[in-house]
């Protein structure tokens, strides 16, 4: 439900709620990355190969030890593709919670620019939520590359196809 209201809207009721501070900032940046990020986990959970499981049932396996063995690194994919999804539009709410209630950041600056008719500083504030955004994403695919590799030690010898 979360994901449904606008944050234009959202923003000031956390503003009333909780004030002018960094916690509402804080709030909806949490709401925004949250349930993206928990719904890729939780459809990842779900795609663990079934006869993977029904082995290590077979073997005694505890549900603690198929989830840690089986089901978290199968769905680990999922939650980075999740992770990636969020680290552009975490920037962009940043940047919508300084627009909402702060005296400085991106978001201020842009209002500045564009209460002025400053279409050159508006320009440049775009550019530098685009450039942010998109380092971001690329931060959160390199988490992603190192932990997949060092999760599955043999993936990337699978992927070449030819003998290591």
């Amino acid at each position: 439900m979360s994901q449904n209201v606008p944050l234009i809207a959202l923003g000031p009721l956390l503003m009333v709620w909780f004030g002018f501070g960094l916690l509402p900032k804080m709030i909806l940046l949490v709401l925004v990355r949250f349930f993206p990020v928990a719904w890729s986990m939780l459809a990842g959970l779900q795609h663990a190969e079934p006869q993977l499981r029904e082995y290590l049932a077979m073997i005694g396996a505890s549900r603690r030890q198929t989830f840690w063995r089986l089901e978290l690194p199968a769905s680990l994919p999922y939650f980075f593709s999740g992770l990636k999804l969020t680290a552009a539009y975490s920037f962009s709410t940043a940047v919508v919670a300084e627009w909402l209630g702060s005296g400085r950041g991106i978001g201020y600056f842009l209002v500045l620019q564009s209460r002025g008719y400053k279409t050159t500083g508006v320009f440049a504030a775009i550019l530098c939520i685009v450039a942010c955004s998109l380092l971001l994403y690329g931060l959160a695919a390199g988490v992603e590359r190192i932990g997949l590799r060092r999760l599955r030690p043999g993936a990337e010898r699978v992927k070449g196809g030819g003998a290591a």
